[in-house]
């Protein structure tokens, strides 16, 4: 039930692919041999996962590509 409120309110998806992108640019999901470029980020999605990859890139200028 939380889930599907969670999808009918815009703007709630947006916020968590923001925080996964400042744990993956930190660098606590990578090693030290991992290549990360944070000048060339892309987001994808599909269904509602779609509209967030739309979505995200308007406010959020660390997102290049969708």
């Amino acid at each position: 039930m939380a889930v599907r409120n969670a999808a009918a309110r815009p703007g709630t998806y947006p916020p968590i692919v923001f925080s996964l992108l400042d744990h993956l640019l930190n660098g606590a999901a990578w090693d030290s041999e991992a290549n990360l470029d944070p000048t060339r980020i892309g987001i994808v999605g599909h269904s509602f996962g779609g509209w967030t990859a739309l979505a995200a890139p308007d406010v959020e200028s660390r997102i290049r590509a969708v």
